[in-house]
């Protein structure tokens, strides 16, 4: 420093002296001060917001009344040549021999640290502030248990040399002021001897002298305890008022001695005193370093290494040695120092350490508590205005902002850029504290925490939603169960809270809400449940059954329902990343805002499943494929349907923007890439390709790539619509191409369950990806051209790593097929979209879900009627099989639940006693129709089930599967009897003659293949398809069999020759989906894309007619034994009973729908797209009474 070993505090002191102030003002300690440090008077200014000028002048003032003072010439240049003579030390009045006495220490009750652990950085700061830059009070702030004492002492005994006088002292049991003051004194008594001799003067005054003529360090150790608890403002307890005055003087009036604090909140008023360059100065300690952590643990025989278990105890703890220490011991005494079992117990808060949160936090005021909870409900960083908007009964931001300054000054809570949160171990501790409380208020009845907080909210990320449900609701329902001995008689408690609430009509807050997301978490049946007139808040009720519940005249504000959806086949982020933009299976395109996935708009111009969207480089437009053939351009603001691109014959799979956005590329079924001008709609080329092309990519603006069915990518030059190359690329179809701009690297996706990496400058392959157990549906690359998406039929995304080809995460995030995935500009999130009907996005890298959405359809994918048509069964997507009397269809149907995903084929035994069922969850499963027990369930395929049939004499049961096989079960055993092989893709059909062992399958590959199912011998093929056969059906005489399907033709062939006398007049550009024979089989009937059903004579393939009525595609039908009546299943969820004489539906039955007549009369909080969804789901507004709809 320039003024050599003299620091500016003494020279302060001694300008106090000469001028004979008991201070400096502001201005003249700021001058002197900058001044010691050389600066010149501008850069005063310009780092304290002084005018230059004024500093100048009164800078002038200070030096002319020095010189004065010391009779000699002042000035800026050479102030600290003439102070330092001046900083000598001084012998006092009398008695002198004082002086010469040896350094004085007296340590109290502070603590022995000879054994201490890591603080080397602390120490060091510490120890400069207190030697080398004298500061005169040094504040050390931390939660109870951090070593704020043991670094305290560590500190004092390091720095002792430094003083003459050393002073510890506890205010632990807040002593009086009075008596302290007196004892330090009493300890200074040869100083104070000396003084009081001199002149006379208050104690306070008194010990500021002694400060000022000898070097003294005085500790304060828990200063917290002499301040009044639940206060935010800086308030004493009675008898320690005087610890104020005592603060303010010594931090504010020169000294050449320094006292020490420790204490778990700040002194409020010390704030404005201290600064970086400034007197008074203020550490937080926070936890220990990991090292030192782990040099305490193995001193106290463990050895944790800091890997696994220990590592998450560190974190949890925060590095609190004392944390550390009690929980060590924990698991040293009761868990033989093994480390898991103790954190399987989920208890991080307990012992020692409870009573140490519970003193500290028992000092919190009202308001103070009340933010610290709405922080740990909350968990993640939360803005002074979200906390302010949450307080109940409402607070002033100036409150808030005293209160939050409160919880800084005690250590409670942390403080990040974006915003204010808890520590591990406080927010456990208020997180249990919480639990307790609530729990009283469920047994008293009265409810003050339960009301304040919503203890669940929906409007949050996903992965903080399923934590508060975890931290909170879960173990509020545990003790719920435990104490009431069920999970009903739980749930009768509280429905019985609920009435209470509802006869006393005093609930307005979050009661309600709280009381009926419990009763979900609870499983407690809800159907038919009276909740009319109350305030609902944040009730998350997606997955919730709600058929017949009264919701009347009932405040539904902030409360989540189901979408309608259905499954989102295809996403892409808008390029701003602010906006999402899907297609689904219930045919439309629909934009969410990406933040909090909020329905913004809907186009609805599509009459069948959207299968794929883009959107431009500039943003402005989308593009959508469907299968209804058709490509659509949309206005990216306001989802306006700009253009219909027609040409395609078949479904549309794939659409993609070329990079400068003139081009559109689009593909699908019928074989084929079409290139569209978009300012003009033209198609401008068709590049044939041999098989469906599944992706589309464009590499630049002059090369198109297209992964297709063969498993190769082809390569075409736009402007000559030339075939380039083509790579051989997976040993099933290409299902998803990505190409990133930056790397030049292509990936593709195949069924075969790999990912391939090109350099296409060399049409190489770079890498090959293995890790998914089934086909690659989907892929994409981040931003950076770093990582890759994929997702799969296995359910899983994965991320990899481009340069190694290394797996860098595994996520099950779907209970279905990943259809679609996306990455957003900024590479933070990602979006992925799944068979189970949700919409998702995520945190990268982390992983955490932030956002779901949960959509809801339940097409009916097969129907079946019993041998003695009592009975017909319905395949649902929601996982179950219906069973619905015939003669009493206004009954509700018995329910056959096990699968595990979408039941797809159901079929009847020859006897009706026994029914199959099989679907994506890859199982069949075999029920008893009276009892509707599952009796078997048979396990073999690694394909969906897609088909069902019985043999004639019911001793076998063949399973036809997308894995590329049909496998033949004997009954009653359920054993496997043969596996038929010959298809060489998925075998979508399956059904045996009425008089023989003679089956046919009907396959993906277009053929139909005749079985001997004694031998297992394929008999015939039958090639005639030019697409996948669909369904296939024998006529009852066992001459005639009919296959149909995505070549949209419905062919009669003669069993014998195997020829195709007779192909009926199918639908253009309608897919065959089910076909069935009349009992008597003078009539063959079929189930269309096109939502009819279509009869023909079979002797002359006249269409005798076609029937209307269904909403969706018409996935299933079946006759009657009798044949008098015809039974359909159809994507718009409907079961519908035809009478086949007049072709009139007589009855329409619907499986009943999760919010199936749920009144919401009156129920306010909803918005009218809210209140549109719902009654899509079965809610009823403005009904006396709700219909039972079956």
């Amino acid at each position: 420093m320039p003024s050599g070993s003299v620091p500016v505090e003494t020279a302060l002191v001694v300008a106090c002296e000469l001028l004979g102030q008991k201070r400096l003002s502001a201005v003249q300690e700021l001058i002197l001060r900058q001044a010691w440090d050389g600066l010149t008077y501008p850069e005063i200014a310009e780092r304290h917001g002084y005018d230059p000028g004024y500093l100048k002048d009164a800078g002038s003032k200070l030096w002319q009344a020095l010189s004065q003072a010391l009779g000699e010439r002042v000035s800026k240049k050479n102030v600290h040549l003439m102070l330092v003579p001046q900083a000598q030390p001084k012998p006092l009045p009398s008695p002198t021999a004082a002086l010469s006495l040896p350094p004085q220490w007296h340590w109290g009750d502070a603590p022995d640290v000879a054994i201490f652990y890591g603080r080397s950085e602390e120490l060091s700061l510490l120890g400069r502030w207190l030697c080398r830059e004298r500061c005169r009070l040094v504040v050390l702030t931390g939660m109870g248990g951090m070593g704020k004492t043991a670094l305290a002492a560590k500190l004092a005994e390091q720095v002792k040399g430094d003083f003459e006088y050393l002073y510890w002292q506890s205010l632990r049991n807040a002593p009086r002021y009075e008596e302290v003051l007196s004892r330090i004194l009493q300890f200074l008594s040869t100083a104070s001897t000396a003084l009081r001799a001199a002149e006379t003067t208050d104690d306070l005054s008194l010990l500021v002298e002694i400060l000022k003529q000898h070097r003294c360090l005085l500790v304060l150790d828990n200063f917290e305890a002499v301040l009044c608890e639940g206060d935010t403002g800086e308030h004493y307890r009675e008898g320690c008022e005087g610890y104020a005055e005592l603060l303010r003087r010594l931090a504010e009036e020169p000294h050449r001695s320094s006292l020490l604090l420790t204490s778990r909140e700040k002194p409020r008023s010390l704030s404005v005193l201290e600064g970086d360059s400034r007197a008074v100065r203020c550490l937080k300690l926070n936890g220990l370093d990991a090292e030192a952590a782990r040099q305490m643990l193995a001193a106290r025989g463990h050895d944790p290494g800091f890997a696994g278990g220990w590592q998450t105890l560190f974190a949890h703890y925060g590095g609190n040695p004392l944390a550390l220490k009690i929980a060590s011991a924990t698991i040293r005494d009761l868990f033989a120092g093994q480390i898991e079992p103790f954190l399987e117990q989920g208890v991080v808060v307990f012992g020692g350490i409870d009573s140490l949160l519970a003193e500290q936090l028992g000092r919190l005021s009202a308001l103070e508590e009340q933010i610290l909870h709405r922080l740990a409900l909350r968990r993640e960083p939360q803005s002074t205005e979200a906390l302010q908007a949450a307080i109940v009964p409402a607070a002033s931001r100036p409150r808030v902002l005293e209160a939050l300054d409160a919880l800084a000054r005690r250590s409670l809570i942390e403080i990040e850029a974006s915003g204010f949160r808890l520590s591990p171990v406080v927010l456990e501790y208020a997180v249990a504290q919480l639990v307790e409380g609530i729990y009283a208020e469920l047994l008293g009845g009265q409810f003050v925490w339960l009301e304040r907080y919503a203890l669940v909210q929906t409007q949050i990320k996903d992965y903080v939603r399923d934590c508060q449900i975890q931290a909170v609701l879960a173990p509020l329902a545990q003790k719920l169960v435990s104490d009431f001995g069920s999970s009903a008689q739980a749930g009768w408690h509280l429905r019985s809270l609920i009435a209470s609430l509802q006869s006393g009509g005093t609930s307005v807050g979050q009661s309600a809400g709280n009381l009926l997301n419990l009763l979900c978490l609870l499983k407690v049946p809800l159907v038919g449940a009276d909740f009319s007139g109350l305030t609902i808040h944040q009730a998350f009720l997606k997955d919730a059954d709600l058929r017949q519940v009264n919701f009347k005249d009932t405040d539904l504000s902030g409360s989540v329902f189901a979408e309608t959806t259905g499954s989102v086949l295809s996403l892409s982020f808008h390029p701003d990343g602010q906006t999402l933009v899907t297609g689904d299976t219930a045919n439309r395109v629909r934009l969410w805002r990406a933040a909090d996935l909020k329905l913004l708009r809907v186009g609805d111009e599509h009459t069948s499943w959207v299968y794929s969207v883009a959107v431009s480089p500039d943003g402005r437009t989308l593009a959508s494929g469907s299968f209804d053939r058709t490509v659509r351009l949309w206005d990216a603001r306001d989802l306006r349907s700009r253009q219909v691109l027609t040409g395609h014959t078949d479904w549309v799979y794939a659409v993609a923007f070329s990079p400068d956005g003139s081009l559109l590329a689009s593909a699908g079924a019928d074989r084929c890439i079409r290139l569209w001008q978009i300012e003009t709609g033209e198609c401008c080329a068709i590049l044939p390709v041999a098989g469906r092309v599944w992706s589309v990519v464009f590499l630049n603006n002059t090369l198109v790539a297209g992964g297709a069915d063969d498993g190769s990518i082809r390569l075409w030059d736009v402007s000559s619509a030339r075939l380039r190359a083509r790579l051989r690329a997976h040993t099933g179809a290409v299902r998803s191409l990505a190409f990133d701009r930056r790397t030049k690297h292509l990936v593709s996706a195949g069924e075969d369950g790999v990912l391939r990496i090109w350099d296409l400058s060399r049409q190489s392959c770079l890498s090959l990806l293995r890790g998914h157990r089934s086909a690659v549906l989907c892929v994409g690359f981040t931003p950076d051209g770093q990582t890759i998406a994929s997702g799969s039929e296995d359910r899983t995304v994965r991320l990899w790593e481009v340069a190694s080809g290394r797996c860098l995460a595994l996520w099950p995030v779907h209970s279905g097929r990943v259809w679609s995935i996306g990455c957003a500009a900024d590479g933070r999130t990602i979006a992925t979209s799944g068979d189970d009907r949700t919409l998702k996005t995520w945190a990268l890298p982390e992983g955490q879900c932030l956002r779901t959405l949960q959509g809801y359809t339940n097409f009916v994918w097969s129907v079946a009627c019993s041998p003695d048509g009592s009975l017909f069964a319905g395949a649902h997507e929601d996982r179950k099989v219906r069973l619905w009397a015939a003669q009493r269809p206004g009954d509700r149907p018995a329910i056959l639940a096990g699968h595990d995903d979408e039941v797809l084929a159901v079929a009847f035994s020859p006897t009706g006693h026994w029914l199959a069922s099989t679907g994506t969850d890859r199982s069949v499963r075999l029920w008893d129709v009276q009892t509707l027990e599952c009796l078997r369930i048979l396990r073999g395929h690694t394909g969906w089930g897609r088909a069902l049939a019985f043999a004639p004499d019911g001793s076998l049961l063949a399973s036809a599967s997308t894995d590329g096989s049909v496998r033949l079960w004997a009954l009653p055993a359920g054993t496997p009897a043969a596996l038929l092989k010959g298809h060489t893709g998925e075998v979508l059909t399956v059904a045996f003659a009425r008089s023989s062992c003679l089956l046919a399958t009907g396959g993906i590959d277009g053929t139909v293949r005749l079985w001997d199912s004694a031998s297992g011998q394929c008999l015939q093929v039958l090639a005639g398809h030019s697409a996948g056969v669909q369904t296939v059906a024998f006529s009852p005489d066992g001459r005639l069999i009919a296959s149909a399907g995505h070549d949209q033709s419905l062919c009669l062939w003669e069993i014998q020759g195997g020829r195709a006398p007779n192909q009926l007049a199918a639908t253009p550009g309608s897919r065959i989906w089910s076909i069935a024979f009349s009992p008597d089989g003078r009539m063959i009937a079929a189930g269309n894309e096109d939502r009819t059903i279509r009869l023909w004579q079979v002797a002359d393939g006249r269409l005798l007619s076609v029937w209307h009525g269904h909403g969706g595609w018409v996935w299933s039908i079946a006759f009657s034994p009798d044949g008098r009546e015809l039974i359909s299943g159809s994507q718009d969820e409907t079961v519908r009973r035809w009478n086949v004489l007049t072709g009139e539906c007589v009855a329409v039955l619907r499986a009943e729908r999760p919010y199936e007549g749920m009144d919401i009369t009156g129920a306010t909080g909803l918005s009218s797209g809210q209140r549109a969804l719902l009654k899509d789901l079965g809610a009823v507004e403005g009904l006396a009474g709700a219909p039972r709809n079956l």
